[in-house]
């Protein structure tokens, strides 16, 4: 994770969890679709449409299944504390192991079926300051779950390994590096969890398939990035914490 700027853990989610999960973010991604007149997508690149903007409160995490599957889960919350062990100096001088991380917001991304253009490499973050640009303490990390298997039809991410440090200089190329397309996550099985450094550059890919692509996702904040003036931008009173 702190090499590449991103990790994906397996069996986070059992068969009848990812379905719950699914299930939800077809009736979400249904009436975010009922409210637009041709679908142009509510974010950058095509036919893809982020699901923190079918609320008023800008996540999910009132659904049972995001809160109970997706925030309450062993898997990405045992891994969250292995990385702040890896800058914690109490961690590191009594081996406690700490949770320095704390949930933000729940929301994620789906891409209609027959969608065929690459989305732009991009972060989730933008520029952050100069304290904040490390590698470790990560100030938001996302996990996004795979509630069906993704392959390499149905619109995987792809991750450019190890440009979470590149702040907006990735801005300077005309067009992206061909290579970067190559950098597409699959094969990916129903239940694993994309955890990423959301600085990390990413983007979508086509989805052949004849189905949507869901990506549900949870995101977590540092305590040291929630403590800078970005970072209590992220902090939101209209939503269950």
């Amino acid at each position: 994770f702190k090499e590449r700027g991103f990790v994906v853990l397996l069996g986070a989610l059992s068969d009848k969890r990812a379905n719950k999960v699914c299930a939800d973010c077809l009736v979400i991604a249904r009436s975010i679709l009922d409210d637009v007149a041709k679908p142009q997508g509510n974010r950058h690149g095509g036919a893809r449409y982020s699901f923190g903007k079918a609320s008023s409160t800008g996540s999910l995490l009132h659904l049972p299944s995001f809160a109970r599957y997706l925030l309450d889960n062993t898997a990405v919350i045992t891994t969250l504390q292995a990385i702040s062990a890896l800058f914690s100096d109490e961690a590191k001088s009594s081996q406690k192991v700490t949770n320095a991380f704390k949930c933000v917001s729940a929301g994620g991304d789906f891409v209609l079926a027959g969608e065929r253009r690459f989305q732009r490499a991009h972060k989730d973050l933008g520029c952050v300051s100069k304290s904040s640009n490390v590698h470790l303490p990560t100030p938001l990390i996302a996990a996004n779950f795979c509630v069906e298997q993704i392959s390499g039809e149905n619109g995987p991410m792809r991750m450019v390994p190890g440009t979470q440090l590149t702040q907006g200089h990735w801005d300077s190329y005309p067009d992206e590096p061909p290579e970067w397309r190559g950098f597409r996550l699959f094969p990916l099985p129903v239940g694993a969890v994309i955890l990423r450094d959301v600085r990390t550059l990413h983007g979508g890919s086509p989805n052949f398939s004849e189905k949507v692509r869901f990506l549900p996702a949870v995101e977590f904040a540092s305590d040291e990035f929630l403590a800078t003036p970005r970072g209590r931008t992220y902090i939101s009173h209209n939503s269950m914490p």
